[in-house]
């Protein structure tokens, strides 16, 4: 810093004010003494003016005027603004910690979907006041061997016994608790099938142990078995099965089912007025808190699965994530204060306050999404635990903005330190590094909350959360920049010009000793302070070898040709991967990894749903079955069904006609009636009155069938039903292949919509029109993202070419990501769409302060005509003000999220993957492929 030795007559000490611009080769001003004469002094005026950058339109000079006025503001009340702001990051981090995480398994399924219909006309049908309970259990052998055996029939039954009589659900009006027996109606024959074959098999075991002749009254085949008379259906409780063929059956077989994988039952009831829904959770739990805890067997595991079960276990592996919050925190600190010191001491700056900097770099992002997600929750927004990702987006970008007002910082305080200006101040500091880092900032910002915003309305209602969350947290970390870290910069920079005034004032009294004896002095170093500043000037030399060979390398147009080449093979396979890629959904990658669910989803994936994919059709528009055309028309439909490849069959239909046809022609049997005719046709009428159904639902061996059907006019009026269909085979075991298969049945539905008004529901169908909206998702959010990017650019910079560059790069980006997520075995799942949806939002961030700075370099610099000089010129500048801060942002992120490596929970792993991919193809951009595009430019330019 050059010394002020008369204040009244402007004059300066120009000789070491030269010293330290000529390389610097003075880098400690107390390690200096100066000898100078008084034809080396000058005077130089004072510059009053608002800021030094140049601006490419009028829009970006108002900015740059409201924020060196801004700057003034947060000077003036850093305190006040300081406390405002930790008060708001207490009260909306109190607001998270005290709300309760809900989560919608719907969620990532786009709002028109026709699954969102199908599953709403389910509900309707069976829950008319709410979702009732569901639970399905799985049992297994504990030997992992044959489940037909009779003493593990036998413990099932046990089972199912002491679910129907112990496990209970409050009623608020009795003021009691219910057993499931005394609410089930309609669903308490369910599990029948399994008893019934139980009590036929051990009769017949009993017989075949006596050598006696078994019973021809009971008839145990599968799919469909007889006791005594009575039909019943085994495809919902045997799974894993191995049948004997008719021809292999002996007379003293008891059943052609010898082998079966695991037994599974249901357990589900209509949601009743009485309850809450807080009651049929606390009612599913007792599944899993009893048989995960209590229940002991020597035979038989039984493994519980239901909705309140997933929603736990989805919540506790998200959960698991926080305690290595803190770890990655304190290693992002560690990694700031390194990077933020290192670059201090280029700028020979280094002092304890630059900690303050680096440390709350890394708070600030945080305090905004604390902010933020605590004031949505406020306004009533669902906490999804989507939104716990939002913190690394803001996270990356916010340190990114903080690292580079740091750099622009110091560069400013070094600049001010060489003029000695009498208007220097904090305030004037402070509005120069907003001046300059502003509207790069303000850019980044825009476009991310313009595209989220433009999320909110499309997509599905997670990936809405999920930009209502980004776009306020990016919104408040965009005013927490220039509120409270302002307000920080502030408080340290008068710390900073304070210790600066003190280093002045001893120099000025040596040189005003020696100026007052009329001297000639001579500036040399003082050996005893010289080996720091030559250690300095040593890192300083260093670090511009190698940007000056960085930089001969991006202006060698051979080098350019060879790195457009690569760009462009990359891209190409990229392209290929997307195109390639393939999405895999499965339920066990929401879970942590020693989740009971991954096993009982294994099991239901590799085992139920090959065995046994259940379609169930509802017919919400009544049909007169008395019309024989009408009724041959409806069975003709459901032979549709039963006709498709891999359908097991007429015999496996659920269909409550059936046995209604049944009891309708034994009632006229007992009515002594065997035929009625029709006075008007000579045809045979179908045996059906409406009217019967009542009566009908009401036999205990047809009580299952009330959940079923729905009557109306005091049930003497059929008003709504459904039926079962059941498909088998190895292929669906694949998402893609359920996905076509219920593509299938949606065609005979829409062949018959206008006949009977039919819908069919399968339980995974929401996740089929995922597969087909995620590629949609990303697509459209990159489009999004794209299109922003120029709109907000255009306004910034109002220039052609860089509105081009930048929305080539971000294209780029997120091709390149898509594409090395398909190299690296990566499959497309909600998990992976939230992670890329996420990384989509940083993209914009360094290519955005990258492309301001080039063309606010291109605007500074005078017109040559030496081009390759002036775009190395430019490259330096580019390269020195954005290319640390974008390192450091890119590394300290990075570090941050990979502790989450340590999790065992496919979540944090896949989001650590797609993060660290986003933010090195962030700095493949930012600081090679934009760069080699400006050089290229510049050659196409000078020729």
């Amino acid at each position: 810093m050059s010394s002020n030795i008369d204040k009244s007559n402007n004059i300066y000490v120009t000789s070491f004010e030269k010293s330290l611009e000529n390389n610097d080769k003075c880098v400690n001003q107390e390690a200096c003494i100066t000898e100078t004469s008084s034809k080396d002094i000058s005077s130089i005026s004072s510059t009053t003016s608002f800021g030094t950058h140049k601006s490419s339109n009028a829009f970006v000079k108002i900015i740059q005027k409201c924020y060196f006025e801004w700057a003034v503001i947060v000077t003036k009340y850093a305190i006040p603004i300081i406390i405002i702001c930790l008060i708001l990051t207490a009260i909306g981090t109190a607001k998270i910690v005290t709300t309760k995480n809900i989560n919608d398994i719907t969620g990532y399924t786009p709002y028109g979907a026709r699954s969102r219909y199908e599953m709403k006309v389910s509900q309707e049908f069976s829950d008319e006041y709410g979702r009732g309970p569901t639970v399905f259990l799985s049992i297994v052998p504990k030997d992992g061997g044959n489940m037909m055996r009779p003493w593990l029939l036998k413990e099932a039954v046990k089972v199912h016994q002491l679910i129907m009589n112990n496990f209970t659900i409050y009623n608020k009006v009795t003021q009691s608790n219910e057993s499931y027996k005394n609410f089930c109606h309609g669903f308490c024959n369910i599990n029948e099938p399994l008893v019934q074959f139980y009590n036929g098999y051990k009769f017949q075991y009993d017989l075949q142990e006596k050598n006696e002749t078994l019973s021809d009254r009971i008839i145990l085949r599968y799919p469909k078995s007889q006791f005594y008379g009575r039909e019943f259906g085994l495809q919902s409780n045997f799974y894993g099965v191995k049948l004997k063929n008719d021809s292999e059956m002996g007379e003293n077989d008891i059943t052609n089912l010898i082998y079966a994988k695991m037994i599974g039952m249901f357990y589900i009831a209509k949601f009743k007025k009485e309850w809450t829904e807080e009651d049929v959770k606390d009612f599913e739990l007792q599944f899993i808190t009893y048989f995960t805890n209590e229940y002991k067997s020597k035979f038989i595991r039984v493994l519980p699965m239901s909705t309140t079960y997933v929603e736990l276990e989805v919540v506790r592996a998200g959960m698991s994530n926080v305690p290595y919050l803190s770890l990655g925190f304190t290693i992002m600190v560690i990694c700031s204060c390194t990077t933020v010191i290192l670059s201090s001491y280029y700028m020979n700056q280094v002092s304890i306050h630059k900690i303050s900097l680096a440390f709350n770099a890394c708070v600030c992002p945080f305090m905004a999404c604390g902010t933020a997600l605590g004031t949505l929750f406020f306004c009533g927004v669902r906490f999804g635990s989507v939104l716990c990702v939002t913190p690394f987006l803001v996270l990356a970008i916010g340190v990114d903005d903080a690292y580079l007002m740091i750099h622009s910082w110091q560069k400013v305080c070094r600049e001010m330190r060489k003029k000695n200006d009498s208007n220097d101040s904090v305030e004037r500091r402070l509005g120069m590094v907003l001046q300059e880092t502003g509207p790069a900032i303000l850019i980044s910002a825009c476009t991310n909350i313009l595209a989220d915003c433009i999320g909110t309305f499309t997509g599905s209602p997670e990936i809405t959360l999920l930009c209502i969350g980004n776009m306020s947290a990016i919104f408040v970390d965009f005013i927490y920049q220039i509120t409270f870290y302002c307000a920080i910069i502030s408080i340290v920079g008068k710390y900073e010009m304070a210790n600066e005034r003190s280093s002045s004032n001893k120099l000025n009294i040596s040189i005003g000793d020696l100026t007052n004896s009329g001297k000639s002095v001579k500036v040399v170093p003082v050996e005893a302070k010289n080996a720091k500043s030559k250690n300095n000037e040593v890192f300083r030399n260093f670090v511009k070898k190698i940007i000056n060979k960085y930089v001969n390398i991006l202006t060698n147009i051979w080098c350019n040709i060879l790195i457009i080449l690569g760009w462009i093979v990359f891209l190409i396979f990229c392209i290929y991967g997307i195109i390639n890629i393939k999405i895999l959904l499965t339920s066990e990658k929401l879970f942590a990894m020693d989740s009971p669910l991954i096993e009982i989803n294994q099991l239901r994936e590799n085992v139920l749903i090959r065995d046994c994919t259940q379609a169930s059709i509802y017919i919400t528009t009544p049909i007169d079955f008395s019309n024989e055309k009408k009724f041959n028309h409806f069975m003709k439909f459901v032979s549709e069904f039963e006709s498709d490849p891999l359908s097991l069959g007429s015999e496996s239909t659920h269909l409550f006609l059936n046995d209604f046809l049944e009891f309708e022609k034994h009632k006229i049997e007992w009515d002594n009636d065997e035929e009625r005719v029709d006075k008007n046709t000579t045809t045979s009428i179908i045996p059906y009155k409406e009217k019967d159904i009542s009566e009908f639902l009401k036999w205990p061996e047809e009580e299952h069938w009330n959940g079923f059907v729905k009557l109306s006019n005091n049930n003497t009026k059929l008003k709504s039903f459904f039926f079962n269909c059941y498909y088998h085979g190895d292929t669906l075991s694949d998402w893609v292949e359920r996905g076509k298969l219920m593509d299938r049945l949606r065609f005979i539905v829409d062949k018959y919509k206008k006949d009977f008004n039919a819908t069919v529901f399968m339980h995974d169908g929401i996740y089929f029109d995922l597969i087909e909206n995620m590629p949609h998702d990303a697509v459209e959010s990159s489009v999004a993202t794209i299109l922003c990017m120029g709109i907000i650019c255009s306004m910034f910079m109002f220039k052609f070419k860089p509105v081009i560059i930048a929305m080539l790069t971000i294209g780029s980006i997120i091709i390149l990501m898509l594409g090395s997520l398909y190299w690296t075995g990566t499959t497309l799942d909600p998990v992976i769409m939230a992670s890329i949806l996420i990384s989509i939002g940083f993209a914009v961030d360094i290519p955005a302060h990258v492309i301001y700075h080039f063309h606010v370099s291109q605007l500074n610099q005078v017109t040559s005509d030496d081009n390759k000089k002036q775009m190395k010129k430019i490259l330096k500048e580019v390269i020195t003000s954005v290319g640390f801060p974008a390192f450091q942002a890119a590394l300290s992120t990075s570090l941050c999220i990979s502790v989450l490596l340590l999790v065992n929970v496919y979540m944090s792993r896949a989001f650590v993957k797609v993060m660290v991919i986003c933010l090195s193809l962030c700095l493949y951009h930012g600081l090679l492929i934009i760069p080699t595009i400006y050089s290229i430019l510049n050659c196409l330019r000078k020729k």
